[in-house]
């Protein structure tokens, strides 16, 4: 339908109302400048636009966050180290007995150095051996005439002789002459959290902040440093899935991010306004039950274990 006062009237001229429509119509694109109108942009002079030189600073500006971003992780890497443990057990009561060894890696954040040592954090099940393991061994018994009579179950008590731990350059290193031993200073079960000490100064960085109340918001960038596979050291970049929720009885962070075995202990890094803070430790990556892929990581707040952290090393960074 054409509304009667948009019809061309006799004598009128056709340009004339389609000026006055596409005048009416830029009007209301670009705003008013009268008062009572709001803007999106700019003053009455140029209200709603977005002139070159101001797409020019928006990609300006994005590019300097992101290079300031890239420039702290890069001075963030050297303090991230790969974790081996060494443990053996030896039978009870053996003294010939082959002992049984096991190997396992991890990530340590170095985050204090100073006066010939260094301390680290790591998640606790990464530096954790018990003192004994209990085995299970079934063995055929024999009975008369070689019949088989049945089976019999002994139960094997293994005790801890060796536990050694080192900063090594990933789980294919093979020099172990420049390998780093570390010892365990505390450790907090619940929160999966343990502190190590090194015998020497290591690299530290400050190039972020380090807030115990700073907390993660859902949706947010976030870099994990650490030694997936426990191969090389890697950055990995993602989003915050979930901010403090409460999973295993305890405040966990949510992070959507590539992750592996040999992530645990890796710290994670939350990026605002092109400042990087020091959000949590990795304790454990969620995998599908029936694929090999990983679902996301779990971490434990900065908040949940800062008072195992030096009064020294708790304030915020870069004031």
């Amino acid at each position: 339908m054409v509304l009667d006062q948009f019809k061309p009237k006799e004598g009128a001229k056709m340009n004339k109302t389609i000026s006055a429509i596409a005048t009416a119509a830029f009007a209301l694109a670009v705003g008013s400048t009268q008062p009572g109108c709001s803007y999106l942009h700019g003053g009455p002079a140029n209200p709603g636009m977005l002139t070159t030189g101001s797409v020019t600073s928006i990609s300006d500006h994005s590019g300097s966050r992101e290079s300031k971003v890239r420039k702290s992780l890069e001075d963030i890497l050297p303090s991230v180290h790969n974790v081996r443990m060494d443990v053996e057990y030896l039978l009870d009561g053996s003294t010939d007995a082959e002992p049984k060894k096991i190997t396992g890696f991890g990530t340590a954040f170095a985050y204090s150095s100073g006066e010939g040592e260094t301390h680290l954090v790591t998640a606790m099940h990464v530096v954790y051996a018990p003192d004994s393991i209990i085995a299970f061994n079934q063995s055929a018994v024999d009975g008369a005439d070689g019949v088989d009579a049945g089976s019999v179950i002994s139960v094997l008590r293994y005790v801890k002789v060796k536990h050694e731990l080192y900063l090594t350059d990933g789980a294919l290193d093979s020099e172990p002459a420049d390998d780093i031993p570390v010892s365990t200073v505390s450790s907090d079960a619940d929160q999966d959290i343990a502190i190590l000490r090194a015998g020497k100064e290591l690299p530290v960085s400050d190039a972020y902040r380090m807030d115990p109340d700073f907390r993660p918001r859902i949706l947010e960038d976030v870099f994990l440093v650490g030694y997936p596979r426990s191969f090389i050291r890697i950055v990995t970049k993602g989003i915050v899935s979930n901010a403090g929720s409460k999973e295993f009885g305890k405040n966990l962070d949510a992070l959507d991010i590539n992750a592996s075995d040999g992530s645990s202990g890796s710290p994670y890094f939350v990026e605002r306004d092109g400042e990087l803070y020091w959000a949590g430790i990795v304790g454990k990556v969620v995998t599908h039950p029936k694929a090999e892929s990983e679902l996301y990581a779990l971490g434990t707040p900065l908040n949940e274990f800062d008072d195992m952290l030096d009064d020294e090393k708790s304030k915020i960074r870069g004031d």
